[in-house]
């Protein structure tokens, strides 16, 4: 099953390659899909054909091929602390309206997952939106009460 896995990988990447010539032949991106090497405007699909055909030099298409998928990857650490810092304005937007129960609408399904989560363990992980905000209503209203149950 694994070899399998990564041999789907490999003809992912394989097809993601072959997109990425043809948009670099017709001008749609300004890289080498192999090298990495910048082409501006003014550069005509004769020139990146004969670039192409001449870009072989395995050890620089594996560089490119190891920094792009480190770009990708700090793209996703950032992504991850945007939407970090997007559950917290919400909580905070929803603590200066008053943090009623009645506005918990406004925030997003992250944080009513992590406000019911406190007292239910982890169940609501797939949970609809009404689910959440009702488990997490029930969550809030039982804090400010002072019980658990």
């Amino acid at each position: 099953k694994k070899r399998r896995a990564s041999a789907k990988r490999d003809d992912d990447d394989d097809d993601q390659d072959d997109d990425g010539e043809a948009k670099f032949l017709l001008g749609l991106i300004d890289e080498c899909p192999r090298c990495g090497e910048f082409f501006g405007a003014g550069t005509d699909r004769d020139d990146r054909q004969d670039h192409l055909e001449a870009c072989t030099d395995a050890k620089v298409h594996a560089k490119h091929k190891q920094r792009k998928i480190d770009d990708r990857r700090k793209d996703q650490a950032r992504q991850v602390v945007a939407d970090r810092d997007v559950d917290v304005q919400a909580k905070a937007a929803w603590d200066a309206s008053g943090s009623t129960v009645e506005t918990m609408w406004m925030l997003p399904d992250s944080v009513l997952a992590r406000i019911a989560d406190k007292d239910d363990d982890g169940e609501n992980k797939q949970k609809t939106r009404e689910d959440l905000l009702l488990a997490a209503a029930a969550a809030e209203r039982r804090r400010r009460l002072g019980t658990k149950a």
